[in-house]
């Protein structure tokens, strides 16, 4: 088994917020600490790795990744990887787009299997398909079209203000073991929304257990809220990059509904790949000062949020402490701070006795680059930044 120890940068964790320094042992991390502990770890079979003040954050989890191209094109498995892993993700849930039907996921079950293996030099994929159903034997069918990694059905845009046609949805999804949502963006749809959660669980669906994900942009009462949170709903949430967000974060966050993030809606100048960054900043700097996320809950959302909503095998997925598995990113950023929305809180939080742990300033006019990923202890994402040091010295 292998082993790197990074070394001389900072590293974002709660276990240790002022650790300096990380060990990597085989898939998993081994240990997290300050440069003079660091210096017992060196030598030996140990590869030193100078971060040169970089910051490493546990690997991201992107939760609504566009299917690139046109539905039923085959997929660049590697181009597609490529793109993830310079963006700092390690896991990645594949989503077909809306109203395209249940066939579109097909050009991506044969990606998602490859990317089972770390080796692969792929993001682990979890695989949506699009379109509703009407009762078990289309969860049955699409099972059989898309393979062991489909993990949701999204139901389709025509009957997102059906309560009906999303009960039996909810019932026949869930009940499958799949996950399953959709987006809610108009008055009637969130009607739908409010009489199909209670419904399907009084017919005994296991809607928390499997997972609903809603991608919501309209005003939420305490009530509506309550509902969310009383049915394990999470709240998908995909800024776009001309579009102001509407989902009312902060009040979701208030009231225990996890939130989760996602690329599928942005869509950057010039076709250029949305920086995770610019998700957590587009939540930070909500248009509502008072549904505003620090960039720490934004972050979450980004990492090990998306996991929980994942309903990961391990426990310490998007975390690095020690036993955690070494799915990690190597960012290169200007300044490190901690980001509230709220003024009455910073001093506190950026109070070493608080121990926060640090993220980059979201408002230098430049994003962090990722210089290198990790998943599972293994590289999948490197721009030749980072140096190894020479033994001795």
């Amino acid at each position: 088994m292998s082993r790197t120890l990074y070394r001389n940068g900072a590293i974002y964790s709660t276990h240790d917020p002022f650790a300096t320094a990380l060990l990597v042992d085989g898939a998993t991390v081994a240990w997290l600490g300050s440069e003079e502990a660091a210096d017992g770890m060196a030598g030996g079979d140990v590869t030193v790795v100078d971060l040169a003040g970089a910051l490493v954050t546990p690997g991201l989890y992107d939760s609504a990744f566009a299917v690139p191209g046109d539905p039923g094109d085959a997929v660049d498995a590697s181009a597609l990887g490529a793109a993830a892993t310079a963006a700092g993700c390690v896991a990645i849930t594949l989503r077909a787009a809306a109203g395209t039907g249940f066939d579109a996921v097909a050009p991506v079950r044969a990606l998602a299997a490859e990317a089972e293996n770390p080796a692969s030099g792929l993001p682990e994929a979890r695989v949506w398909a699009a379109g509703t159903l009407r009762e078990p034997r289309d969860a049955e069918e699409l099972h059989d079209a898309v393979g062991p990694h489909l993990a949701g059905v999204e139901a389709a845009p025509d009957d997102r203000d059906d309560a009906a046609a999303l009960t039996a949805h909810l019932i026949a999804a869930t009940r499958a073991g799949l996950s399953t949502g959709w987006a809610v963006g108009a008055a009637a749809e969130l009607d739908a929304v409010r009489a199909a959660l209670p419904a399907a669980a009084a017919e005994g669906a296991p809607l928390r257990t499997a997972g609903v994900h809603l991608a919501v942009s309209v005003d939420l009462d305490a009530e509506d809220r309550s509902v969310l949170a009383r049915h394990g709903v999470t709240v998908l949430v995909t800024p776009s990059a001309g579009t102001p967000l509407r989902t009312p974060l902060a009040g979701l966050a208030a009231d225990g509904v996890p939130l989760v993030l996602g690329s599928a809606a942005w869509d950057g100048a010039g076709g250029d790949p949305v920086s995770p960054w610019a998700l957590v900043r587009a939540c930070v700097q909500h248009p509502d000062p008072a549904q505003r996320l620090s960039s720490r809950a934004a972050f979450l959302a980004l990492s090990r949020g998306g996991w929980r909503a994942a309903h990961a095998a391990h426990p310490l997925l998007g975390q690095l402490v020690p036993g955690a598995p070494a799915s990690c990113a190597v960012w290169e950023a200007t300044e490190l701070m901690v980001q509230t929305p709220d003024s009455t809180v910073a001093a506190w939080s950026t109070d070493p006795r608080a121990r926060t742990p640090l993220l980059p300033a979201l408002d230098t006019g430049s994003d962090p680059r990722c210089l290198r990923t990790l998943r599972e202890g293994l590289v999948v994402h490197d721009d030749g930044t980072l140096q190894t040091v020479p033994q001795g010295s």
